[in-house]
C-alpha cells in the first residue's frame, strides 16, 4: 500500500536478471516513499553491490539464489528475501562469477528447502565454500571472464541478425513463389 510512482526505488526479484544485472523498467520498478530511505539507511543499495534472490516459486532459470550486481549510480531500498553480500578481501566481480558458476548453482539446487516456493537463507551461504585465488589472479579471471562475455555478447547478436536475415530471405522467397517469379 505504500508504493509510490516516484521516491526511492524498491529491489525486488523482478529487478534481478539472469546476466547478473539490475534493471528497472516501467512493468518492474516500485517506489517507496522518501521517508523509508531516510528511515532505513541501513537499507539502502549503492553502486556495484552484489545482491542475491533469497526465494523462488520455479526453479528455471536458476532464479532461487540468483546473484546480480547493481550498476553505477545504483540507489535503491533493500526488500525482504533479497540478501546483499559484501564481500571482504575479495574481488566483488570474482565472487558474482563464483555464485554465478556451476559450483554455486549445485550448493543452491541441494538446499531445496520449500515445496512450491523455494527459499534459502543467508545464514545457508556460510556453509558454501568458495575457492579464493590470490587477489591478482582473481582479477585475471574477472577480466578473461569479461573478454568471454563480450565475446558470446558478439555471437549472440550476430546469431540474431542471421535469423532475422533468414526470415526475411524466406518471406521473400515465398512471396517470389505466389507471384509465379521463383525461376
Amino acid at each position: 500500500k505504500d508504493y509510490t510512482t516516484q521516491g526511492t526505488k524498491l529491489l525486488r526479484p523482478g529487478n534481478l536478471f539472469a546476466d547478473g544485472s539490475v534493471r528497472w523498467s516501467d512493468g518492474n520498478t516500485r517506489c517507496m516513499p522518501n521517508s523509508w530511505a531516510e528511515e532505513y539507511p541501513d537499507f539502502i543499495v549503492g553502486s556495484n553491490e552484489l545482491v542475491m534472490n533469497l526465494t523462488a516459486q520455479p526453479l528455471a532459470d536458476e532464479f532461487l539464489g540468483r546473484i546480480c550486481m547493481t550498476g553505477d549510480g545504483e540507489r535503491c531500498l533493500l526488500n525482504q528475501r533479497i540478501a546483499r553480500i559484501t564481500p571482504v578481501g575479495v574481488d566483488t566481480r570474482f565472487v558474482m562469477w563464483v555464485m554465478k558458476a556451476w559450483y554455486f548453482r549445485r550448493f543452491v539446487d541441494e538446499l531445496n528447502t520449500g515445496s512450491l516456493i523455494q527459499h534459502m537463507f543467508t545464514s545457508q551461504l556460510a556453509d558454501f565454500v568458495m575457492p579464493i585465488p590470490p587477489l591478482d589472479e582473481q582479477v585475471e579471471i574477472v577480466r578473461q571472464i569479461g573478454i568471454k562475455m563480450t565475446a558470446v555478447e558478439e555471437t549472440e547478436r550476430a546469431t540474431d541478425q542471421s535469423l532475422a536475415d533468414v526470415t526475411r530471405l524466406r518471406q521473400a522467397v515465398l512471396k517470389r513463389a505466389f507471384e509465379g517469379r521463383l525461376v
